[in-house]
């Protein structure tokens, strides 16, 4: 039985990796499509307001936190910019 114990360390630790993963599959064009696909056009009331949580991870002590959530909230909008200007 695997036994998982969460602290607020951990969690944001666990965020921080997420969003360095996010940030490097957005770096694609078919990254960044799935991307704006799943949380603008497949938009449901249970999907995540991930543009919302990033932002607050910029406000959490850990600076490599802070610093995965800021680069990936970058590409998000330098990628959708780009692609917009295509």
């Amino acid at each position: 039985m695997l036994i998982i114990i969460f602290d607020e360390f951990v969690f944001y630790r666990i965020c921080g990796n997420s969003a360095f993963i996010l940030g490097s599959l957005v770096e694609s064009e078919g990254g960044l499509q799935k991307f704006l696909h799943a949380f603008s056009t497949e938009r449901t009331l249970h999907t995540v307001d991930i543009i919302r949580t990033l932002c607050h991870l910029l406000t959490h002590a850990d600076s490599e936190c802070v610093l995965n959530a800021a680069g990936t909230l970058g590409t998000i909008v330098c990628r959708s910019y780009i692609a917009s200007n295509l």
